[in-house]
């Protein structure tokens, strides 16, 4: 699926969802409007496309921390756009960066994904998915666990 077309259907489910959500809310409503801005945002809800690039995502996890919460005091400048806070998810995120084992952090990992799906800090309703190709005579081609496919896209050839 392409981005126009998800965000056709995110756009028809998210404002189906708010009208539901604001007459439970305020009783009959005639319009829902969805405002967005990065970094300071004045929206209950906004789209958002971020998410994690790594196969590890301690870094992406430690966004959704309090202490990354962006605030005045910090100039806006921290991670956490959503200010999102939970001191139960910090301190799960606290024993997963300390954590060795791979089976545990992975076990960490989902119970710090339940709390924001849980909490309402993520609604998932599509994944926007890198952009990637394939072919048996690409050369060159070098994949690594911490960057995108194509980061050395100027070393791919075509090989016979």
């Amino acid at each position: 699926m392409t981005r126009v077309p998800a965000l056709l259907v995110m756009h028809a489910d998210l404002a189906a969802a708010l009208l539901r959500a604001a007459e439970k809310l305020y009783g009959p409503v005639d319009d829902v409007a969805v405002l967005s801005n990065e970094g300071l945002s004045r929206a209950d809800l906004e789209e958002f496309a971020y998410s994690n690039k790594s196969p590890d995502p301690t870094t992406y996890m430690k966004a959704w921390t309090c202490d990354e919460a962006a605030q005045k005091a910090n100039d806006w400048s921290k991670s956490n756009w959503s200010r999102y806070c939970n001191p139960a998810y910090d301190a799960l995120w606290a024993e997963v960066a300390r954590e060795l084992d791979p089976g545990k952090r992975a076990t960490l990992f989902r119970q710090m994904n339940d709390f924001l799906v849980d909490d309402g800090a993520v609604i998932p309703l599509v994944h926007l998915a890198d952009q990637s190709g394939a072919s048996s005579t690409l050369q060159g081609l070098d994949l690594t666990p911490w960057d995108l496919e194509p980061w050395n896209i100027a070393d791919w050839t075509r090989g016979g």
